[in-house]
């Protein structure tokens, strides 16, 4: 799966990848929906190095996008958090659908 990051403008900040061997990677990337209220929510982790480091937590400003492309389906994703663990060397993202929040923008 490739997972794009995208500012408030769906201007591309950054890439990531589950399988892909060189760039930004994705670990322990969770696809829920929530029945009761019908949000999908992705979460995942992105490592980083001393190099990295700005880059990841500049896609991961809480606001951005989380755009999701994969063999069976593309999703958009708004970020509603997240923290870099600086012991693990990872960034956290806890994004929910951001459908409703594109549609607000346009009307």
């Amino acid at each position: 799966m490739i997972v794009y990051f995208a500012d408030r403008q769906l201007n591309i900040l950054g890439q990531a990848s589950t399988e892909l061997p060189k760039g930004m990677k994705v670990i322990e990337d969770l696809q829920t929906e929530d029945v009761e209220t019908g949000v999908a929510i992705f979460e995942c982790k992105v490592p980083f190095d001393k190099n990295t480091r700005s880059m990841v937590e500049a896609c991961a400003e809480v606001g951005n996008y989380v755009l999701l492309f994969d063999d069976s389906d593309n999703k958009l994703f708004t970020i509603i958090d997240s923290e870099t663990d600086t012991k693990s060397k990872e960034v956290y993202i806890y994004a929910e659908d951001g459908g409703m929040d594109l549609l607000n923008e346009i009307f």
